[in-house]
């Protein structure tokens, strides 16, 4: 059919590597209700995604993921691929008041850093930022 397969010897690392891909930079996306080129290019949002993704990769080597050396370079060359005036479908669903996964991805990622003793203070804050957001849409669905 034209496939292409790619198999991976680490495939939890790959996992872990690709949800610090797309978990920082949708929670920045959504707090900054930016474009990826925007957040990619400014240095003060750039920072904060690739601190998000440093954290990731520590929970996920907290909760006993091999997570090799590249592995935040690779995330990083993922995020500056994404298209230049995309956003995260976390963002959009945020701008555009449907439901969020806010507690799927950076929500999830809080109470591992909590459980396996990791610090996560930027995806913390991400978190605290967006979730009256959160519950504000989640209420609206609920009065429906």
């Amino acid at each position: 059919a034209g496939w292409r397969v790619e198999l991976q010897e680490n495939m939890p690392g790959m996992l872990w590597m690709k949800f610090a891909a797309i978990a920082g930079p949708a929670a920045v996306n959504a707090a900054t209700n930016s474009v990826y080129e925007e957040m990619r290019t400014l240095p003060e949002t750039r920072a904060l995604i690739i601190a998000a993704m440093e954290e990731t990769l520590s929970v996920g080597k907290a909760s006993g993921a091999p997570i090799i050396d590249g592995t935040l370079e690779r995330a990083i060359n993922a995020m500056d691929n994404f298209p230049a005036q995309g956003r995260a479908s976390l963002a959009k669903d945020f701008s555009e008041g449907h439901m969020v996964e806010l507690e799927g991805i950076t929500g999830i990622l809080v109470r591992l850093g909590r459980e396996t003793g990791t610090p996560t203070p930027v995806n913390n804050a991400l978190y605290a930022i967006l979730k009256p957001w959160a519950n504000r849409i989640q209420a609206s669905f609920q009065s429906l």
